[in-house]
């Protein structure tokens, strides 16, 4: 039960609190938080009773703000997206990719979409890597992340949908 401004801070409870406003605009925090009516300042949960729920999305907004503030050399996300919606899961994508774009990240995913961001794609199997490379050259590989990307990809194509009807 934090405050927007004290969640995005726990990035760096040391840091000034100057860049909070920006590293939320940068999130896209501010799609939600300007409506609130005491905006950064607001209570956020419902265990305190001024405060506001917040959807996966916008936890996740919140997340990519606090890794901002952070400054962090090295970010590591485990399954970010799991309970987004298509255009959050995108948006959060593509802030992913901005704030990591100098860094060493770790995108931990099971929705091979995904990993069409990545520069280096790391396949694991019972613990152990089965397969190391870009997104080309595991495809041209056809090994196990051809025959995942292939299963996943199913569900994007309408032919095969009508097909499996």
């Amino acid at each position: 039960p934090y405050t927007v401004k004290e969640n995005i801070r726990l990035g760096d409870i040391n840091k000034n609190e100057d860049t909070i406003e920006f590293v939320g605009r940068e999130a896209n925090v501010n799609s939600f938080v300007d409506k609130f009516p005491n905006r950064y300042d607001t209570f956020l949960g419902k265990i305190l009773e001024d405060g506001e729920d917040l959807s996966g999305g916008q936890w996740q907004k919140l997340a990519l703000a606090r890794a901002l503030f952070k400054e962090g050399e090295i970010y590591i996300l485990d399954e970010p997206t799991a309970a987004l919606d298509p255009l959050s899961e995108l948006e959060i994508f593509e802030k992913f990719e901005f704030i990591t774009k100098s860094k060493t990240s770790f995108f931990i995913s099971h929705r091979i979409a995904s990993t069409k961001f990545a520069d280096r794609i790391l396949v694991f199997k019972e613990g152990e890597i089965i397969e190391n490379g870009s997104h080309k050259e595991l495809m041209e590989l056809k090994g196990e992340y051809y025959k995942l990307y292939e299963a996943q990809s199913k569900w994007y194509s309408t032919s095969e949908l009508v097909t499996n009807i």
